[in-house]
């Protein structure tokens, strides 16, 4: 019993001490450069690198050179078997106001190793609440429109279903 929990302390230390040492600023940038060829550009204010998260402020969004969204903070954090990412105060250009909400509140992905291939979607704003995922294997997204206040332009991209407006993509 005594091998077994000298075992479990290391693993546990090993662990920790990986997710406290683990270049997260350098994934970080490593991110960005696998986004380029898609011809989106992060460009961000400030980030500070916490023992297991790293904070962004004030994000821009360039897709081919076009401005498309502005993100006042994003919080990343990750405990290996559990990762979650919270982007705050989002706002699209106003261009793209028919297809998504122009002032997002909360946006929050998750991802659990107990579900691999997927990321749940959970945002709110003052147009109300969206939860979805997205599947990575399958490279869909499906999203649910839980509450909303009033009609607004986006909402003709969702569709009835039987528990209510949904929007489905792939990608």
């Amino acid at each position: 019993m005594q091998k077994l929990n000298k075992i479990i302390l290391l693993a546990l230390f090993v662990w920790v001490a990986l997710l406290v040492f683990m270049p997260k600023i350098e994934l970080y940038y490593l991110l960005e450069k696998n986004l380029a060829p898609q011809g989106v550009k992060l460009n961000e204010k400030k980030i500070q690198e916490g023992p297991f998260s790293l904070h962004i402020d004030k994000m821009q969004v360039f897709v081919k050179g076009i401005d498309i969204a502005t993100i006042d903070e994003a919080d990343l954090m990750t405990l290996l078997i559990y990762s979650r990412a919270t982007l705050k105060n989002v706002l699209v250009d106003p261009i793209l106001k028919d297809n998504v909400p122009q002032k997002i509140d909360e946006v929050h992905l998750t991802h659990h190793l107990f579900a691999p291939t997927k990321i749940a979607i959970d945002m709110r704003g003052n147009w109300g609440k969206i939860e979805g995922q997205i599947s990575l294997l399958d490279r869909k997204i499906h999203l649910d429109l839980l509450e909303t206040n009033g009609t607004l332009p986006w909402q003709q991209q969702f569709k009835k279903g039987k528990k209510g407006m949904y929007y489905e993509t792939s990608f």
